[in-house]
């Protein structure tokens, strides 16, 4: 069973921009079943929120962390102290030369978590994307579109759809 609360669309911030809606996903939990914790809660929100919100990313963090500052996803991508322990111990413990997830503070791209774009619902009037709050759009909203951009977005919208890894490819390791 997954609950689904659901924060109020259309509702508006002091500046009178339009705030995200917010998704929290609750799921039950059953004694002497394995609900996969952490990994298990992020898969049923990737499925429930794609219904809901289609957004292109994902914050995770844990239910006692906040955010003071709205826009600092933006404005510090990477402003963490942690640079020792993800660029040197850390580095490669995945196979791949890339650091891996510790459980809270990550934005995961939609499409790498999927392998694919979640389905796509019809733009709203006036939307040159399909982003939840108008905000969003900013760097999307593009008034002039050529005929080769229109073009471009037919072969990366065909491309999505594939999968990123061939399981057939993939060695397995001694």
């Amino acid at each position: 069973m997954i609950q689904v609360f659901l924060g109020h669309n259309g509702v508006h911030d002091v500046e009178g921009n339009e705030l995200p809606r917010l998704v929290y996903v609750s799921r039950e939990k059953r004694p002497g079943f394995d609900h996969h914790k952490k990994a298990g809660a992020m898969n049923s929100l990737v499925r429930v929120s794609a219904i809901i919100t289609n957004a292109p990313y994902m914050l995770n963090v844990d239910c006692d962390h906040y955010i003071n500052n709205s826009k600092a996803l933006r404005e510090a991508i990477y402003s963490n102290r942690n640079v020792v322990f993800f660029d040197i111990n850390m580095k490669g413990l995945d196979g791949i030369q890339g650091p891996i997830y510790v459980g809270t503070g990550c934005v995961f791209r939609r499409q790498a978590l999927y392998g694919y774009d979640a389905p796509m619902k019809k733009k709203p009037p006036g939307r040159t994307c399909n982003c939840l709050p108008k905000w969003c759009c900013c760097c999307c909203r593009s008034k002039k579109k050529n005929k080769k951009s229109k073009s471009n977005e037919k072969k990366k919208s065909k491309d999505a759809s594939k999968q990123i890894h061939a399981l057939e490819n993939i060695e397995e390791g001694n």
